[in-house]
């Protein structure tokens, strides 16, 4: 199976997420939104692992000690040409933190991982991604009125393993453990 660990997004948040994922598909067709179900905060890909290894990330994911904290979300910005996201401007440091934390578990536990501690992690939500060529400067100008835009607030209470099935239609995740922050 594919999958990931993630900090859930609540629904009010991932409205507006998803409308401006929706509004970009006005601006090029190969902008691919990211359903509104679906909106996240990725920690970890793990990619495929078997049902073992989903349980050594279980257990992995038990031993996680870290209180729970506030992200808010503002400004969307872009990875290049290939990925529109919002950023984490507060709890992005307990993100990495937390990031760091399971990273620490999985090598104890020699679960395999996609990244490791030497890789740069940015916390961020995923708003679309771009499916081959877009014009840069026609991207940003799109984005310059998001420049500064407030999605919200909230308290990460838990991490999230979760099962990705890649479908025609986009991916449909599937919560297979939650392990709550302290």
């Amino acid at each position: 199976m594919r999958a990931f660990i993630a900090v859930d997004v609540p629904q009010e948040i991932r409205a507006k997420v998803a409308a401006v994922g929706a509004e970009l598909t006005a601006l090029a067709s190969n902008l691919v939104p990211v359903k509104e179900d679906a909106v996240h905060v990725t920690l970890q890909f793990l990619g495929e692992i078997s049902g073992s290894t989903a349980a050594n990330v279980e257990s992995a994911m038990q031993a996680i000690e870290m209180i729970n904290f506030e992200i808010s979300l503002s400004e969307i910005k872009t990875f290049g040409r290939r990925t529109v996201y919002v950023n984490v401007a507060k709890g992005a440091e307990a993100l990495r933190e937390l990031y760091l934390h399971i990273s620490e578990q999985f090598d104890a536990e020699g679960i395999q991982f996609i990244g490791n501690e030497y890789t740069k992690y940015t916390p961020h939500v995923t708003v679309a991604r771009v499916k081959g060529y877009i014009d840069k400067k026609k991207l940003f100008s799109f984005l310059q009125p998001y420049a500064h835009a407030e999605f919200g607030s909230f308290m990460a209470e838990a991490v999230v393993l979760k099962k990705s099935t890649l479908t025609a239609h986009g991916p449909l995740y599937e919560e297979l453990y939650k392990a709550k922050l302290l």
